[in-house]
């Protein structure tokens, strides 16, 4: 006879044998634990801001040696991350994503309540800053799949070879979890 229940997903869509390449493919996961990181610093050295901060850093420096004025400087974003993890909105997320430790969910339960931006469909921009928050699939690790919350920003725009980007900058918090789908007994 048989039963259907949740079994764990080696990594495939039953139905289509799609690989499930990151969290939010699968059908539910179990959330094994959470961390939340500190924030380390983060010289940002692709944006457009930096961009310009090196020109003038460049102007400002035309008695200098060439060899100065090409290297790659960067702007430190780091008070800026540090503000917004600060802030209600990711306090209130980081203790959402905590809460669900130990469950069986729809990885959709684990995305943040912002509103998600118009263009980055899957980042969500972080209200009076400049900032995104993201899910990012982490490299599997032997003990099992990771979803990083990723503060973002904009980064270059490629033009014709891909347009507006987003730039990870410091990875805020780890989601380890276990993707589950219907099965068979």
């Amino acid at each position: 006879m048989r039963q259907s229940g949740w079994t764990r997903m080696a990594g495939k869509c039953p139905a289509c044998l799609r690989p499930f390449e990151k969290m939010l493919d699968y059908p539910l996961i179990l959330v094994r634990k959470v961390e939340v990181h500190r924030v380390s610093e983060v010289i940002d050295f692709f944006s457009e801001e930096a961009q310009k901060a090196r020109t003038a850093r460049g102007r400002a420096l035309d008695d200098e040696s060439s060899e100065k004025k090409s290297s790659l400087q960067g702007i430190n974003r780091t008070p800026e991350i540090a503000r917004a993890y600060e802030s209600e909105h990711v306090q209130k997320y980081f203790q959402a994503i905590q809460s669900q430790q130990g469950k069986l969910l729809p990885p959709r339960e684990l995305l943040p309540t912002l509103e998600p931006d118009k263009y980055f469909k899957w980042a969500y921009p972080l209200p009076g800053t400049k900032l995104y928050l993201t899910l990012f699939e982490a490299t599997p690790q032997p003990g099992g799949r990771i979803a990083q919350v990723m503060c973002c920003s904009k980064g270059p725009n490629l033009g014709s070879a891909g347009g507006p980007t987003l730039q990870h900058l410091a990875a805020l918090a780890s989601i380890h979890y276990e993707g589950r789908h219907v099965g068979v007994k």
